[in-house]
């Protein structure tokens, strides 16, 4: 991404909330089969986005380059750390002293992007309070005037309606979001695990036009060919 390129983020009314799309799923879970299944019957067209990571150097490097350089096989819509193939405490500690890892807990907003490309603005979005939103004290940290939302599962979060965007070139605590969407059209969200993003549509050719974005680490999950 150019360092002259403007930067686009949402702005969010959470002060006013909203019927989660699913929201007895809430926060989905991309290696729970009937999240996939109750996802699959909306949208003909599914597929799973790689969050970005950078190295110490401040530059942007693909789970594939990143597996092929630790001598290993890239497992494209498994989790992170097995997706790059380490485990143990010691490798992992590797990773975090030379890589960001992907855990943001909201849609980044070189991700947003691609996804305003293809999609444009949302109706409506979610804010997992528990992921992203801390107090000096530990606790959420408080919006003013958005009241805190519980999931069936207990997990806290915001929820409102998109109100437009604007180029602040910073994310703040109302423009990002979890999990956003246009009924019956398309719906993004980043997994429970945090590292992945799982975005579905109606439409085949958005789903090719993500595909093809070269900003992004796309994989298929599933469409109506298989």
């Amino acid at each position: 991404m150019s360092e002259v390129e403007e930067l686009w983020e949402p702005r969010w009314d959470f002060g006013r909330p909203v019927e989660p799309y699913l929201g007895a799923r809430m926060p989905y879970d991309l290696d729970d089969p009937d999240v996939l299944g109750a996802l699959a019957g909306e949208f003909p067209f599914g597929c799973m986005i790689s969050m970005p990571i950078w190295d110490s150097r401040g530059r942007r490097v693909l789970w594939a380059e990143l597996a092929e350089r630790l001598g290993n096989e890239l497992t494209p819509t498994a989790p992170f750390c097995e997706a790059i193939g380490i485990s143990g405490d010691a490798a992992q500690r590797r990773i975090v002293h030379e890589y960001d890892e992907p855990y943001f807990g909201q849609i980044d907003i070189a991700t947003w992007q691609s996804l305003r490309r293809v999609f444009g603005l949302p109706d409506h979005g979610v804010l997992y309070a528990d992921y992203v939103l801390y107090s000096d004290d530990g606790g959420p940290a408080a919006v003013v005037g958005a009241p805190l939302q519980k999931s069936a599962g207990g997990y806290r979060y915001l929820s409102g309606a998109c109100t437009g965007e604007s180029t602040t070139g910073m994310f703040h605590t109302d423009a990002g979001s979890s999990c956003c969407w246009v009924d019956g059209d398309w719906f993004a969200t980043v997994s429970l695990d945090l590292s992945r993003m799982l975005v579905c549509c109606r439409d085949e050719s958005r789903r090719d036009e993500l595909m093809s974005d070269g900003a992004l680490e796309v994989h298929p999950l599933w469409s109506p060919e298989g």
